[in-house]
């Protein structure tokens, strides 16, 4: 979990630097944020893996309405 929560850090700089859009934030943010929300939640740290939920829906709940698979989920 230790990597995905240095990955995010990086991530977050990265995008603060070129804007939140596209695959990026949909993306590569996205799946260090789900890895430390899931890690987070197995081990009991409900707190965090909600944090790390609530920063994750913005980067995917738009992109959404776009990947046809989600689309009906």
């Amino acid at each position: 979990m230790k990597t995905n929560q240095l990955a995010a850090k990086a991530d977050r700089a990265y995008l603060q630097a070129n804007g939140s859009g596209g695959i990026y934030g949909a993306m590569y943010y996205s799946h260090n944020l789900h890895f430390i929300a899931a890690c987070s939640g197995m081990n009991g740290n409900y707190a965090d893996a909600r944090k790390a939920a609530e920063c994750w829906q913005p980067h995917v709940g738009p992109q959404v309405k776009d990947i046809p698979p989600l689309k009906d989920s």
